[in-house]
């Protein structure tokens, strides 16, 4: 239980970071051309966001993988580390861990890089999307199929949007000093963008919880997927 809590303080804000970047940057790609606030404006206020992501995801993602590595030779991290390579190399995780870290490094460079706002935006989105398939095939899902992980993603893509779309929407208008219609018309964007989202947090949210517990009660109060479903709906 200790080794399950441990490796969701460092899953969770993988997660989170990698579904706020394509949050945001999906919310820069849907505003872009509203008058009263130019897209680099936008791109530039929020590229400290990003950049703040982008190292946390690089340098936890190793991290995470160790911490896999220990949990599947059930050892302490500094015993377990000669056996990366192996896990690398001949486990399905390993060969999941393999394209996260390429990625992850991918989007580091992509948020240092002298790159076009727009150009940024489409990569940070395209990443992010990655990482977070790559996520859903690490996931509880994959023990239930092809399907379960296309739901899981498109759970944690919702997710990232809503999130996305608020952030972005806060940061751009505290840092670019966007005119008030520019404002108006973003936050008819937000809102639409949060209506799709939740919609679909729901549906892809029933659907999971489904598989991971059918009907069971005792699951759901006593399992740790059950437990962590609850406290998920409850911030929500």
């Amino acid at each position: 239980m200790e080794a399950l809590y441990g490796r969701a303080l460092l899953e969770w804000p993988l997660v989170l970071a990698s579904a706020a970047t394509f949050g945001t940057a999906a919310f820069v790609l849907a505003i872009r051309g509203f008058d009263g606030c130019p897209a680099g404006s936008t791109a530039a206020a929020l590229l400290p966001a990003w950049r703040l992501m982008a190292i946390a995801i690089f340098f936890v993602s190793p991290i995470m993988l160790l911490e896999l590595s220990a949990e599947m030779s059930g050892l302490a991290w500094r015993e377990a580390l000669p056996f990366v390579p192996e896990i690398l190399t001949q486990t399905h995780s390993g060969e999941v861990w393999r394209w996260a870290l390429i990625v992850a490094a991918l989007l580091l460079v992509c948020v240092f890089a002298p790159l076009a706002n727009t150009a940024r935006a489409v990569a940070l989105a395209c990443f992010s999307t990655v990482l977070m398939f790559c996520e859903a095939q690490l996931g509880h899902a994959v023990d239930h199929g092809s399907m379960s992980i296309l739901v899981y993603l498109v759970h944690e893509a919702a997710a990232g949007a809503w999130i996305g779309a608020l952030l972005g929407l806060w940061v751009v208008t505290r840092r670019a000093q966007p005119s008030s219609h520019w404002v108006a018309r973003a936050a008819r964007v937000v809102s639409t963008i949060a209506a799709w989202s939740v919609a679909a947090l729901v549906l892809s949210g029933a659907y999971t919880a489904y598989q991971g517990l059918g009907f069971s009660v005792d699951r759901l109060l006593f399992s740790s997927y059950g437990r962590t479903l609850i406290v998920k709906v409850v911030v929500f």
